[in-house]
């Protein structure tokens, strides 16, 4: 049986998902884990709601292509 390796990639929001004001919900990152806001119950005070607020997810490898100045930075030249 083959081993699978999962990547993902965080990219700036597009033109279309600003229109439709889209926000990113990608809060925390750190090398192969992000932590992902759930835009449900985010912001809502005093929400009993038993669902975290943020979830961590791990993956294999992360591509992190928000900002240009951060020193982790993934251009599409690396991907």
């Amino acid at each position: 049986m083959a081993n699978v390796k999962v990547a993902v990639r965080v990219r700036p929001i597009c033109k279309r998902e600003e229109d439709a004001k889209a926000t990113i919900v990608v809060n925390e990152y750190q090398e192969n884990v992000l932590g992902v806001a759930n835009p449900k119950i985010e912001g809502i005070e005093g929400c009993s709601d038993h669902r975290d607020r943020i979830k961590h997810f791990s993956f294999d490898y992360c591509y992190f292509s928000l900002d240009k100045s951060a020193p982790n930075y993934a251009s599409q030249q690396t991907l």
